[in-house]
C-alpha cells in the first residue's frame, strides 16, 4: 500500500519512560501498549518500542518477576467453591441484535453454531472471566477453543473486523489472562477441569481477529489509516516489518485466526437510529482460519 504513517508527538525515548514508569496498572493497560502511530524522531511504531522492552524484561527476569511485572497487584480474588463445569450451554444462548456489542454476539453465536477451525479447534464456551467470579475484574476470556486431537485448549482474545486495539494490546492481554490463571491454583484447576477432555491438557493463547474487505486506507494527506488495525498490523508483523512483536508472539506462543464471515446478514425490518439495518447474527456463519507466522 503507497502512504506512510502519520509520525506521533512523542520521541522514542518519551515512549519509553512514560511506559517504564507506570508500576501500578497491568502491562496490557498501560495506554503506550495501545498507541497507534510512530515515533517523531525514530519513525519506529509504538508497538515496536514496547515490545522490545517487554521482551528484554521477559529474558532477564525470573518467573515470578515476570508475573509481578505483568500484572503488578498480584493479590488475586479466590474463587468460589462450585462444580466444575461450562459457563455457557451452546442450546441456551440468546443474542440481542440491538446491543451494539459486536464482539460479544459474534463470540456467542461462534459458541452456538460450534464454530470449528481448519486445525481442529472447537469453541467450546465464551466470556469466561479469569478467575471465575462472575464480577471480578480480572478480566474475561472471550473464546475457548479446544483441539481434542492434540488436547490444546486456547484461550483467545476476539477483536472484530473494526477494532482500533493494536496487535500488542491483544497479545498482552491474553498472556496476562493466562498468566493470572497459572498463577492461582483454584483458577488453574477449574478451568482445565472445566474444559479438559480426557486427559492432561495444555493451555496456549490465541489472538483471533475478524476479516475485512478494507483493512487499512491512505487519507489525502497521504497517510495510512488502518481500519482494522489487528489484521493491518499482523501483516505488518509477518512482513517483518515489526520484527520485536514477532519475536515476543514467538517466545510467548501465541497462536493466530482469522474469522472469516461466510455469511453476513441484516435484519430486514430492524434498524438503527441512523436508519441504518442492523446485524442479524443469528443468521451469521463463519469460517476459521489457523494462520502460520
Amino acid at each position: 500500500m503507497d502512504g506512510k504513517y502519520m509520525k506521533g508527538e512523542y520521541t522514542r525515548t518519551q515512549v519509553l519512560d512514560s511506559f517504564c514508569s507506570n508500576k501500578i496498572e497491568d502491562v496490557y493497560k498501560r495506554r503506550e501498549v495501545n498507541y497507534k502511530s510512530v515515533t517523531n524522531d525514530t519513525g519506529d511504531f509504538y508497538s515496536e518500542i514496547v515490545a522490545e522492552e517487554i521482551l528484554k524484561n521477559y529474558d532477564i527476569l525470573d518467573k515470578m518477576q515476570f508475573e509481578n511485572y505483568l500484572f503488578p497487584k498480584r493479590q488475586l480474588q479466590n474463587e468460589e467453591r462450585k462444580e466444575y463445569e461450562v459457563l455457557h450451554d451452546s442450546q441456551n444462548i440468546k443474542i440481542n441484535n440491538e446491543s451494539k456489542r459486536n464482539e460479544e454476539n459474534i463470540a456467542k453465536r461462534a459458541l452456538q453454531i460450534g464454530l470449528t477451525s481448519d486445525s481442529g479447534y472447537k469453541v467450546i464456551d465464551y466470556q469466561v472471566p479469569v478467575n471465575r467470579i462472575q464480577y471480578s475484574k480480572q478480566g474475561k476470556v472471550d473464546l475457548i477453543l479446544r483441539n481434542d486431537t492434540n488436547n490444546i485448549l486456547l484461550l483467545a482474545e476476539l477483536k472484530d473486523e473494526k477494532s482500533q486495539e493494536t496487535l500488542l494490546r491483544a497479545v498482552t492481554e491474553i498472556k496476562t489472562y493466562l498468566t493470572k490463571i497459572e498463577v492461582n491454583k483454584d483458577a488453574f484447576v477449574r478451568i482445565t477441569e472445566s474444559y479438559k477432555s480426557n486427559s492432561e491438557i495444555k493451555i496456549l493463547p490465541a489472538v483471533i481477529f475478524c476479516d475485512s474487505e478494507k483493512i487499512a486506507e491512505v487519507n489525502n494527506y497521504g497517510y495510512i489509516k488502518a481500519v482494522n488495525r489487528p489484521k493491518y498490523e499482523f501483516n505488518a508483523m509477518i512482513k517483518g516489518n515489526m520484527p520485536f512483536l514477532y519475536q515476543l508472539c514467538k517466545v510467548w506462543n501465541i497462536e493466530f485466526f482469522e474469522l472469516r464471515f461466510a455469511n453476513k446478514t441484516y435484519c430486514e425490518d430492524v434498524k438503527d437510529k441512523k436508519g441504518k439495518r442492523i446485524r442479524n447474527y443469528q443468521k451469521d456463519q463463519y469460517t476459521l482460519t489457523h494462520l502460520s507466522y
